[in-house]
Parts: C-alpha cells; structure tokens; sequence
C-alpha cells in the first residue's frame, strides 16, 4: 500500500477492481501526510469491494450520502450534526470491523456521564436519539457491507424514548392563557396551535390560501430555521399531510388578520417568526396568567387531549393532528382510560337490567 512524495504533500495512487470487475488505476493528490495518502487508498478500496476494513468514518460519508435524497434535508442535517458531535469523536479513525460491543458500552457510558457547559447531563431522550443513530450507521454496514452483527443490538439502548411527562393546558387553561394575548397576530397562532393540533412548522409555513372556503386548512409543508436559513419543505410524514376543519369563529379570525396583513403576496407566510420567538411569547403569556409554561409541542398534546375528552375516537384525533392510530395510542393511551370506565359502567347498567 504505497504512498507517493509529490512536492510538499502526498499522492496516493494504486490500482482497483471496479464493480464490473475491471481494474482501473485510481490517483489522488493533496495528501498532507503519508498515513492520509494510505489511508484514503485503504478506505477507496474497501468501499469499492463492500469490505468492513474500512475506517468508520468513511463510512458515515458513505452513509449520509446514500441518506441524501431518500429523507427530508433536515433530517440529514440533524443526521449529520448527531453524528459529528457525538460519533466521529470516538469511532471515526477506528476499522469498521474493529468496533467491539465492548467499545459502544465505553462510549455510552461517557455520555451518560457527560455534561454540558451548565453543569447537565444529557437528556435521556437526546441520549436515546444519539444511540439510535449510531446503531442506524452500523445497520447500514451490517445490510450493505457485509458486517457480521450491529454491536449496539448486543449493548442494549440508552436512555429513554419519552420526556418525562407532557404537559396539557386544559380549554379553561387555554383560555385564561388567550384572554391576555393583546396582539391579533399571536392570538390566532395559538389559537390554531390549540384548536387544530398544528405543529409549530406547519403552522409557521400558513400561507393565506391555506384556508379554503369550506373553512378547512391545508397542511402540505413545515417552516425550519437553519442557522440563519429559513426553508420551507414537505411536513413530517405523509400522514401529516392533511385537509384540518377549522371552526367557523377561527377561520373568521384567519381571513380578518391576512387581510389586515398589508402587501401579503401569495407566497408569503403569514407568521413572519421563528419558533424560539413564538416560545418567548407563549412563555410571556403564561407567566401573566400564572399557568405554568409549555413547550409548544405541548399545545398539540393539550389539543389532543381536549378533543379527546369530548370523546373523539382515536381514529378522529389522528386524523386531525396527521397522525397513526398507533402513535395517537402510544402517546396518548392515558388519556382513555377514563372512557373505558364509563364503557363498562354503561355495560354494567345494562346487565343489571336484564
């Protein structure tokens, strides 16, 4: 595995046998040092034949490029900013087939132990998604390279798969929070946060025309702030892409406040902010009304929980806040029980007439 002088810096250069089985010369300049010319030969070649021998890192390039165009670029950038901060510090010069389950405990437990600038430790649910990530990178290889096991199915997860406990507003909360909200154009955000279950994305990308005239509003796309970037794409899933019945009081006040909205050009949105200032005011808001403060999620969790304490049926809620009947039960399963009491009440009752 030569490495070759070329003036001040290396070359790599050698020969490979491409998927048609044809041996090609490959050569590459720029190389600072000679260990980077060999190394980037060794990774060439293992990419090429599919082996495990290749460093880690060069598989995460490979990884994320195959990912790019197959999910939203927003995942890819939450992908890429997981993988850099938490991964590539620890595995990224290792052999792909040198990674030991041994290796992904010592890992977990560094960052389980680890904490921030403010003295914290990283959120279960954050740590959950870090693991998950690096378990998808060695899926990957184990579908498409060939590697024998995922070392993160025999170490086990870490963290948790749910925050603590989310936090739901009632209607009596959620109107004792709005009856201070003075400016119009916030008053209708959160009201169509609350009312029609919107998530902040989908609501930050409300163009005027998303309201037709059956009163129903079209969620097809999601606002996303990156860096200093606005960017509007496609929403979550497909099954949060969604025709959502508004009240006729609550359409009225989106039609009043667009039109109101001096020069608004078709494309425009409505909700010319970020999420980070939306929060500033929900948090505001809800300070006046001594409630306690909310995630914004939080009003999509509290509009679930309304509609489903007027007895809307599984079915219903997802298909109002765009989502599976399986994560309406998985996320909001307790919030039934109440109603499956009053069934066997109403069960009850009826044996006792017979």
């Amino acid at each position: 595995m030569p490495a070759y002088k070329d003036g001040k810096t290396w070359m790599a250069r050698f020969y490979y046998t491409d998927f048609t089985g044809a041996r090609r010369q490959k050569k590459k300049r720029g190389f600072a040092t000679m260990r980077e010319a060999k190394d980037y030969e060794r990774d060439f070649k293992a990419q090429t034949s599919r082996s495990i021998g290749m460093t880690f890192g060069k598989l995460v390039d490979v990884y994320l490029s195959d990912s790019e165009g197959r999910v939203r670029a927003s995942t890819i950038e939450n992908k890429r900013a997981i993988i850099e901060t938490w991964i590539l510090p620890y595995f990224k010069r290792r052999a792909l087939d040198e990674i030991t389950p041994i290796d992904v405990r010592e890992w977990q437990n560094k960052l389980m132990s680890y904490r921030t600038k403010g003295g914290n430790l990283l959120k279960p649910t954050y740590l959950r998604s870090i693991h998950a990530q690096l378990s998808a990178i060695f899926n990957y290889a184990v579908k498409f390279y060939q590697l024998p096991q995922n070392p993160c199915k025999v170490t086990g997860g870490m963290g948790e798969n749910h925050a603590d406990s989310m936090k739901i507003w009632t209607e009596s909360d959620f109107k004792k929070f709005i009856a201070l909200v003075d400016r119009p154009d916030y008053h209708l955000a959160f009201d169509l946060l609350f009312y029609d279950g919107l998530r902040c994305g989908e609501l930050l990308a409300l163009l005027q025309s998303d309201l037709n005239d059956n009163n129903e509003l079209s969620i097809t796309k999601s606002y996303k702030r990156t860096g200093r970037q606005d960017s509007i794409g496609p929403t979550k899933t497909r099954n949060s892409i969604r025709k959502v019945p508004t009240p006729p009081w609550l359409a009225d006040e989106y039609r009043e406040y667009c039109r109101r909205l001096y020069g608004l050009q078709a494309d425009t949105r409505i909700f010319p902010w970020t999420a980070h200032a939306l929060k500033k005011q929900a948090d505001y808001y809800a300070d006046k009304a001594g409630l306690p403060r909310i995630r914004l999620h939080d009003f999509r969790h509290s509009s679930a929980s309304y509609l489903i304490d007027m007895g809307a049926s599984v079915a219903l809620v997802a298909e109002r806040l765009g989502d599976t009947m399986q994560m309406i039960m998985r996320t909001y399963a307790h919030l039934y029980p109440i109603r499956q009491i009053d069934i066997i009440e109403q069960m009850q009752r009826s044996g006792a007439e017979k």
